[in-house]
Protein backbone atom coordinates (compact mmCIF):
# COMPACT_ATOMS: atom_id res chain seq x y z
CA UNK A 1 0.00 0.00 0.00
CA UNK A 2 1.27 3.23 -0.94
CA UNK A 3 1.49 6.04 2.06
CA UNK A 4 -0.92 8.80 2.37
CA UNK A 5 0.43 11.86 0.88
CA UNK A 6 1.27 14.50 3.83
CA UNK A 7 -1.69 16.99 4.79
CA UNK A 8 -1.02 20.32 3.37
CA UNK A 9 -1.38 23.11 5.42
CA UNK A 10 -4.52 25.66 3.78
CA UNK A 11 -3.12 29.10 2.43
CA UNK A 12 -2.54 31.25 5.10
CA UNK A 13 -1.84 29.22 7.77
CA UNK A 14 1.47 29.67 9.97
CA UNK A 15 4.42 27.63 9.47
CA UNK A 16 4.99 24.82 11.46
CA UNK A 17 8.62 24.56 13.17
CA UNK A 18 10.73 20.94 12.81
CA UNK A 19 10.97 18.78 15.09
CA UNK A 20 14.25 19.93 17.46
CA UNK A 21 16.64 16.99 18.32
CA UNK A 22 16.57 15.65 21.56
CA UNK A 23 19.10 17.56 24.31
CA UNK A 24 22.24 15.95 25.40
CA UNK A 25 22.82 15.83 29.38
CA UNK A 26 26.35 17.45 30.50
CA UNK A 27 26.71 14.42 31.98
CA UNK A 28 27.05 12.15 28.38
CA UNK A 29 28.48 14.95 26.68
CA UNK A 30 31.70 13.84 25.64
CA UNK A 31 34.80 16.32 27.25
CA UNK A 32 37.96 17.11 25.75
CA UNK A 33 41.16 15.74 27.94
CA UNK A 34 42.94 18.87 26.94
CA UNK A 35 43.59 21.82 29.46
CA UNK A 36 43.91 25.39 28.75
CA UNK A 37 47.05 27.02 28.70
CA UNK A 38 47.26 27.52 32.37
CA UNK A 39 47.13 24.18 33.09
CA UNK A 40 43.09 23.77 34.29
CA UNK A 41 40.40 22.40 32.72
CA UNK A 42 38.04 24.63 30.48
CA UNK A 43 35.39 22.65 31.81
CA UNK A 44 36.35 23.14 35.89
CA UNK A 45 38.52 26.37 35.60
CA UNK A 46 37.84 26.10 39.91
CA UNK A 47 38.77 22.31 40.34
CA UNK A 48 35.48 21.61 41.72
CA UNK A 49 35.61 18.30 40.58
CA UNK A 50 39.49 17.52 41.89
CA UNK A 51 37.49 18.90 44.82
CA UNK A 52 34.92 16.65 45.46
CA UNK A 53 37.11 13.66 44.50
CA UNK A 54 39.86 14.80 47.42
CA UNK A 55 36.58 14.85 49.72
CA UNK A 56 35.58 11.32 48.89
CA UNK A 57 39.16 9.62 48.94
CA UNK A 58 39.37 11.53 52.53
CA UNK A 59 36.49 9.05 53.48
CA UNK A 60 38.62 6.11 52.76
CA UNK A 61 40.23 6.96 55.89
CA UNK A 62 39.42 6.35 59.07
CA UNK A 63 40.94 9.51 60.64
CA UNK A 64 38.84 11.99 58.16
CA UNK A 65 41.86 13.46 56.41
CA UNK A 66 44.91 11.12 54.87
CA UNK A 67 48.03 11.75 55.78
CA UNK A 68 50.35 14.52 53.98
CA UNK A 69 53.43 13.66 51.96
CA UNK A 70 54.81 17.42 52.63
CA UNK A 71 57.36 17.86 55.02
CA UNK A 72 56.32 20.52 58.07
CA UNK A 73 57.80 23.53 58.45
CA UNK A 74 61.49 23.42 59.46
CA UNK A 75 61.95 20.26 58.44
CA UNK A 76 65.92 19.66 57.56
CA UNK A 77 66.98 16.98 54.98
CA UNK A 78 67.83 13.72 55.92
CA UNK A 79 70.50 11.54 54.64
CA UNK A 80 73.46 13.37 53.80
CA UNK A 81 74.01 17.42 53.31
CA UNK A 82 71.34 19.98 52.82
CA UNK A 83 70.65 20.36 49.31
CA UNK A 84 71.43 23.83 47.95
CA UNK A 85 69.39 26.24 46.40
CA UNK A 86 68.19 25.17 42.99
CA UNK A 87 69.22 22.00 43.19
CA UNK A 88 67.28 18.90 42.65
CA UNK A 89 65.77 17.20 45.92
CA UNK A 90 66.49 13.31 46.26
CA UNK A 91 65.13 10.65 46.91
CA UNK A 92 64.61 10.29 51.08
CA UNK A 93 65.23 14.09 51.52
CA UNK A 94 63.27 17.23 52.36
CA UNK A 95 64.59 20.73 51.61
CA UNK A 96 63.74 22.48 54.34
CA UNK A 97 60.74 25.13 54.26
CA UNK A 98 62.59 28.07 56.35
CA UNK A 99 66.75 28.38 56.38
CA UNK A 100 67.77 27.60 59.73
CA UNK A 101 69.27 30.01 61.79
CA UNK A 102 72.55 29.61 62.13
CA UNK A 103 73.82 30.31 66.09
CA UNK A 104 76.40 33.54 66.62
CA UNK A 105 79.98 33.19 67.28
CA UNK A 106 81.06 35.16 70.29
CA UNK A 107 82.71 38.40 67.58
CA UNK A 108 79.25 38.29 66.98
CA UNK A 109 77.69 38.57 70.29
CA UNK A 110 80.19 40.94 71.31
CA UNK A 111 79.92 43.49 68.08
CA UNK A 112 76.27 43.39 68.80
CA UNK A 113 76.41 44.41 72.64
CA UNK A 114 79.12 46.98 71.84
CA UNK A 115 76.28 48.07 69.08
CA UNK A 116 73.98 48.41 71.74
CA UNK A 117 75.85 49.92 74.46
CA UNK A 118 76.87 52.96 72.01
CA UNK A 119 73.23 53.30 70.65
CA UNK A 120 71.99 53.67 74.24
CA UNK A 121 75.58 56.07 74.77
CA UNK A 122 74.83 59.78 75.26
CA UNK A 123 77.51 62.57 74.38
CA UNK A 124 79.22 64.75 77.17
CA UNK A 125 78.35 68.05 75.85
CA UNK A 126 74.59 66.98 75.33
CA UNK A 127 71.79 68.84 77.00
CA UNK A 128 69.58 67.80 78.80
CA UNK A 129 65.71 68.94 78.33
CA UNK A 130 63.50 70.51 80.56
CA UNK A 131 60.92 67.04 82.20
CA UNK A 132 58.37 69.25 80.48
CA UNK A 133 59.74 69.52 77.24
CA UNK A 134 60.63 65.58 77.27
CA UNK A 135 56.96 64.49 78.23
CA UNK A 136 56.00 66.73 75.39
CA UNK A 137 58.56 65.15 72.74
CA UNK A 138 57.22 61.38 74.38
CA UNK A 139 53.22 62.72 74.15
CA UNK A 140 52.84 61.60 77.77
CA UNK A 141 51.11 63.15 80.59
CA UNK A 142 53.24 65.23 83.13
CA UNK A 143 51.08 64.08 86.05
CA UNK A 144 51.65 60.61 85.72
CA UNK A 145 53.31 58.31 88.27
CA UNK A 146 56.54 57.56 85.81
CA UNK A 147 57.16 61.09 85.73
CA UNK A 148 56.84 61.27 89.39
CA UNK A 149 59.73 58.73 90.10
CA UNK A 150 61.54 60.50 87.32
CA UNK A 151 61.64 63.35 89.64
CA UNK A 152 63.20 61.42 92.30
CA UNK A 153 65.88 60.51 90.91
CA UNK A 154 69.72 62.71 91.17
CA UNK A 155 70.47 64.69 88.48
CA UNK A 156 72.67 62.66 86.97
CA UNK A 157 70.10 59.81 86.62
CA UNK A 158 67.15 62.09 84.93
CA UNK A 159 69.59 63.55 82.36
CA UNK A 160 70.76 59.74 81.26
CA UNK A 161 67.61 58.67 81.33
CA UNK A 162 65.81 61.52 79.23
CA UNK A 163 68.58 61.52 76.64
CA UNK A 164 69.50 58.15 76.01
CA UNK A 165 67.92 57.05 72.55
CA UNK A 166 64.10 57.20 72.51
CA UNK A 167 64.14 56.18 68.94
CA UNK A 168 61.98 53.10 67.85
CA UNK A 169 60.14 52.78 71.45
CA UNK A 170 56.45 52.00 71.47
CA UNK A 171 55.32 51.72 74.57
CA UNK A 172 57.20 55.10 75.93
CA UNK A 173 55.43 54.47 79.82
CA UNK A 174 56.99 51.42 79.96
CA UNK A 175 60.21 51.92 79.00
CA UNK A 176 60.50 54.76 81.08
CA UNK A 177 59.74 52.58 83.77
CA UNK A 178 62.19 50.43 82.71
CA UNK A 179 64.80 52.86 82.83
CA UNK A 180 63.79 54.05 86.11
CA UNK A 181 64.18 51.44 88.08
CA UNK A 182 67.45 50.54 86.35
CA UNK A 183 68.66 54.09 87.15
CA UNK A 184 67.56 53.59 91.01
CA UNK A 185 69.70 52.31 93.62
CA UNK A 186 67.01 51.86 96.15
CA UNK A 187 66.49 48.47 97.59
CA UNK A 188 63.90 45.85 97.51
CA UNK A 189 61.69 45.29 100.97
CA UNK A 190 62.71 42.02 101.63
CA UNK A 191 58.75 41.42 102.54
CA UNK A 192 57.90 42.28 98.72
CA UNK A 193 60.39 39.66 97.50
CA UNK A 194 59.51 36.56 100.11
CA UNK A 195 55.99 37.78 99.33
CA UNK A 196 56.12 37.15 95.63
CA UNK A 197 58.61 33.93 96.28
CA UNK A 198 55.48 32.23 98.59
CA UNK A 199 53.38 33.36 95.72
CA UNK A 200 54.37 31.42 92.62
CA UNK A 201 55.93 28.24 94.99
CA UNK A 202 59.43 28.63 92.93
CA UNK A 203 62.01 26.07 94.00
CA UNK A 204 65.58 26.60 96.13
CA UNK A 205 67.26 27.31 93.17
CA UNK A 206 64.94 29.51 91.67
CA UNK A 207 64.32 31.54 95.39
CA UNK A 208 68.55 31.55 95.26
CA UNK A 209 68.72 32.99 91.83
CA UNK A 210 65.92 35.76 92.30
CA UNK A 211 67.87 36.98 95.77
CA UNK A 212 71.19 36.73 93.94
CA UNK A 213 70.50 39.05 91.05
CA UNK A 214 70.83 42.99 91.71
CA UNK A 215 67.97 45.17 93.07
CA UNK A 216 67.07 46.87 89.53
CA UNK A 217 66.80 43.59 87.92
CA UNK A 218 64.28 42.15 91.21
CA UNK A 219 62.34 45.51 90.86
CA UNK A 220 61.70 44.75 87.43
CA UNK A 221 61.01 41.51 87.97
CA UNK A 222 58.47 42.14 90.57
CA UNK A 223 57.08 44.59 88.65
CA UNK A 224 56.28 42.99 85.41
CA UNK A 225 55.46 39.82 87.33
CA UNK A 226 54.82 36.17 86.26
CA UNK A 227 51.96 35.35 83.40
CA UNK A 228 50.73 32.67 81.34
CA UNK A 229 50.55 28.74 81.87
CA UNK A 230 53.99 28.22 81.24
CA UNK A 231 56.09 26.79 83.90
CA UNK A 232 57.04 29.79 86.72
CA UNK A 233 60.73 28.34 87.09
CA UNK A 234 61.55 28.19 83.64
CA UNK A 235 59.82 31.80 83.27
CA UNK A 236 61.54 33.51 85.99
CA UNK A 237 65.31 32.16 84.77
CA UNK A 238 64.31 33.50 81.13
CA UNK A 239 63.55 37.24 82.63
CA UNK A 240 66.53 36.97 84.74
CA UNK A 241 68.30 36.46 82.06
CA UNK A 242 66.75 38.88 79.67
CA UNK A 243 66.53 41.76 82.32
CA UNK A 244 69.74 41.03 83.49
CA UNK A 245 70.93 42.07 79.97
CA UNK A 246 68.99 44.86 79.38
CA UNK A 247 70.78 46.50 82.75
CA UNK A 248 73.95 45.71 82.09
CA UNK A 249 73.64 47.04 78.70
CA UNK A 250 72.43 50.84 80.79
CA UNK A 251 74.97 50.79 83.49
CA UNK A 252 77.82 50.53 81.06
CA UNK A 253 76.49 52.97 78.24
CA UNK A 254 75.64 55.28 81.80
CA UNK A 255 79.23 54.98 82.71
CA UNK A 256 80.85 56.01 79.29
CA UNK A 257 78.77 58.84 79.46
CA UNK A 258 80.24 59.63 82.66
CA UNK A 259 83.58 59.15 81.73
CA UNK A 260 83.17 61.77 78.65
Amino acid sequence: ATPAPAAQAPPGAPAVPAARAAPVSPAAAPRPAAVDQHGRDPFDPYGHQDKRLEALDRQKFRGGKPPSTRPPRGHVEREGAPAQEGAPVQEGQHRASKPLRQPMTDEEKEAAREARVARRSVPADAKAPTIEEFCSQLSIDAGCEEVALLKKLPQDAQRFVMLSSWEGVQAPLRTLYDRIDMASDEMVEESDLDKFLDTHFFGVADRDALKAATPQVQRMVLRKGLHGNEDRGKQLNRKLKSLGKLYDTFREAWSRSAQR
